[in-house]
């Protein structure tokens, strides 16, 4: 096959090609014929057509290490809202309250899934606790007994960003002193609902340090 008919097939591919690279299923405006020689100058030249704010004074994209660029829904914030401090063996009775902050719109560090690949574990737990609006300590009877959930909760008293909530019937006696006069929620019986009076309360305390 040749002539127009081959033109219109192989403009037709490269668009393909160009949106698989850019990962966009949008509607882009293509250079005109001749412009470009390989995959990675249309890729340049699209972009520069259709987003020329996000390509002004940078070099053509690598072919294969080209990313498009990061979204709210996609980038991990370096300032979380919320710092949820809990002891790892309880991650199921965490999760919903979890769960139920991201979708009130709170962005949230909950260890192991707010780590990328190659990340230094001790590191960027550091760097998210100090750097959160509020740190969420979920005390439990195993918590109580975790030095790395108490050095966490001094970090929030330090700030006086601490908001605690307990996911156990807990008893006074088990409370580590110097937190013991702190006012919790208590998540004991939480089934996951954001209507909760456990989890309004919780909101009242988070929204002293959080706005969204």
């Amino acid at each position: 096959m040749g002539g127009p008919a081959a033109y219109e097939a192989g403009q037709e591919e490269d668009l393909k090609r160009a949106q698989k690279v850019l990962a966009t299923p949008d509607q882009v405006s293509l250079p005109e014929p001749g412009n470009t020689e390989s995959l990675t100058e249309l890729v340049a030249d699209i972009l520069a057509r259709n987003h020329p704010d996000q390509t002004q004074g940078q070099k053509p994209p690598d072919q294969k290490a080209y990313r498009p660029p990061a979204t709210a829904e996609t980038a991990e914030p370096e300032v979380p809202d919320l710092f949820l401090s809990y002891a790892s063996v309880r991650r199921s009775a965490v999760l919903p309250i979890r769960d139920a902050l991201v979708k009130l719109g709170y962005s949230v560090f909950f260890d192991i899934e707010s780590l990328s690949a190659g990340e230094e574990f001790a590191d960027i737990i550091d760097s998210r606790l100090k750097a959160a609006k509020a740190i969420v300590a979920c005390f439990s009877h195993e918590s109580f007994k975790s030095r790395w959930c108490k050095s966490e909760w001094r970090v929030g008293l330090h700030k006086g960003n601490l908001v605690p909530l307990a996911i156990d019937a807990v008893d006074l006696v088990e409370i580590p002193t110097e937190f013991n006069g702190l006012h919790y929620s208590d998540f004991s019986g939480y089934s996951g609902s954001t209507t909760e009076p456990c989890f309004r309360n919780l909101l009242r305390a988070i929204r002293r340090h959080v706005r969204i």
